[in-house]
């Protein structure tokens, strides 16, 4: 289970006094995704779910409206939930962009207009690392990648894009220089402009599926780069894990007992 949180500090912070009403929402994953449900808390109280589905299909996607009418309020909480089924998968299920990898989104249509737009939350490394019986590990990637991590939720106001371009730069020249690995050559777009209208009419209907990259005999593709390198890391402590690769490292716990949500 995956689980995302829009924090009651954030709606303080984004949504009006009177409230916003929620009129339809998408539920999102990949297809490993089975069940996912938003769920809505007031004052520590738990109110009707917001929207829901107990047999997800990634093939079939759709609308849904809320069974009652919802309003939001600043202060209010609100938890989406992702259940996935990865037992006939024999590697580890990373998030990601790819259909293989897997995300827990949900996109809510909603009235009146407000300044919030988006609300994430995202794991700290050290819950991940620690939830995998790890205490340290070599080098300086793992902290370049909290600095891009940042500088991905960067606003445009303060430099967020390039700001996030530069530190990209700096955990991949880290990776690279820590695993032995030699970045691919992979071609710029010409521009980050959005297509024209007359550009999206000459492109054909599946045009967003454009073959990827190969990059290296050992490494997938430009999508799967970041991952392929970061578990490619070595740990330091304790010394029952010294020297191993972060994808060796399986978790501590077994049979019945589940890790940390």
């Amino acid at each position: 289970t995956s689980i995302g949180h829009c924090t009651s500090e954030c709606t303080k912070q984004g949504i009006p006094e009177s409230g916003i009403r929620i009129i339809s929402g998408v539920l999102h994953s990949h297809l490993a995704g089975r069940k996912m449900r938003l769920r809505h808390i007031r004052n520590g109280i738990e109110l009707p779910v917001i929207l829901e589905d107990n047999h997800y299909d990634f093939n079939f996607q759709a609308s849904r409206v809320p069974r009652t009418e919802t309003v939001v309020y600043p202060g209010d909480q609100m938890i989406l939930e992702c259940d996935y089924e990865t037992s006939t998968r024999d590697m580890p299920t990373f998030g990601g962009l790819s259909t293989r990898d897997e995300m827990c989104l949900v996109f809510v249509l909603y009235y009146p207009r407000t300044a919030l737009a988006d609300c994430r939350s995202l794991p700290a490394l050290h819950t991940l690392t620690t939830a995998l019986g790890i205490h340290d590990i070599y080098g300086h990637s793992f902290e370049k990648l909290v600095d891009f991590m940042k500088d991905i939720g960067a606003g445009d106001e303060s430099g967020g894009a390039q700001d996030s371009e530069s530190s990209l730069k700096s955990l991949l020249n880290s990776l690279t220089s820590e695993t032995g690995y030699k970045l691919p050559n992979l071609k710029k777009r010409p521009s980050s402009a959005p297509l024209t209208e007359e550009e999206l009419l000459k492109l054909p209907f599946y045009a967003v599926a454009t073959p990827e990259p190969e990059v290296s005999p050992d490494l997938t593709n430009y999508r799967t780069l970041l991952i392929e390198l970061l578990v490619k890391i070595r740990i330091k402590s304790p010394s029952t894990l010294h020297t191993k690769l972060l994808v060796n490292c399986s978790p501590p716990w077994t049979g019945s007992k589940t890790g940390p949500r």
